[in-house]
């Protein structure tokens, strides 16, 4: 069994202080699938991890408004990184093993945008549409619990913005397309992976440039490595 490394706790406790509280912030969840598949990707997938906080570094105003909580899923979900602002961001450095908890890991991802919203409520500071971005190669083996309608449910509601991105020739993409209320499924190879990390970094830039409502032009996922599956194309 692989080695087990910090996990934050649920509750939203040792999220970091809403800071710049007078501009409006975008929160983003990042779901990455360590299961034991990804093992072969772990460089990819550190790296990747790496430069998605170097990207955001050249725009400050996205450094004070992006916040990130990163977790990993694999027998279970876990935080690695809780909520705070962009410039607190240090990458964590993952290992692979066991399974794909992606239900859980999207169940989790929910709950923590509710509980960051709650904070951002208690500060007064208002939000951009929050981002779901979601990387595996497989698919989910852990039980629903209803945690995909929920998904499906958030982005009907325009509560969040879901990004699925596949990675390798293993992964159902059928699986992702029928988590996408409207857009597309992203997809790359396990060899060049990374650079989506930095299209995510870019477009939450764009995005959190924009009052809340607005719609925002995101570069073009083709130009850091990725395909597009498209769904129903409306982003």
């Amino acid at each position: 069994m692989f080695d087990r490394i910090r996990e934050y706790p649920r509750n939203g406790s040792l999220n970091g202080e809403v800071e710049n509280g007078g501009e409006t912030h975008l929160p983003c969840v990042v779901l990455v699938d360590t299961s034991d598949s990804m093992s072969s990707a772990i460089s990819e997938l550190n790296e990747g991890l790496v430069l998605l906080g170097e990207a955001l570094k050249e725009d400050p105003q996205a450094l004070g408004r992006v916040e990130f909580c990163i977790i990993t899923f694999d027998d279970k979900a876990r935080i690695l990184v809780p909520f705070g602002p962009a410039y607190d961001y240090q990458a964590p450095t993952v290992n692979c093993g066991g399974m794909t908890a992606m239900h859980q890991a999207v169940g989790m991802a929910l709950d923590q945008l509710e509980i960051r919203k709650q904070q951002y409520r208690n500060c007064g500071t208002t939000w951009n549409r929050p981002w779901v971005f979601m990387l595996t190669d497989g698919a989910p083996n852990d039980d629903d619990n209803g945690e995909f309608q929920a998904l499906l449910d958030a982005q009907r509601d325009r509560h969040c913005t879901f990004f699925p991105m596949g990675i390798g020739n293993e992964v159902n993409m059928d699986v992702l397309k029928s988590l996408v209320y409207k857009g597309f499924v992203l997809k790359a190879t396990k060899e060049n992976f990374k650079n989506c990390f930095v299209w995510l970094s870019n477009s939450l830039t764009v995005t959190s440039s924009h009052n809340p409502g607005e719609r925002a032009s995101i570069p073009n996922p083709g130009n850091y490595g990725a395909t597009l599956e498209p769904i129903d194309i409306d982003v």
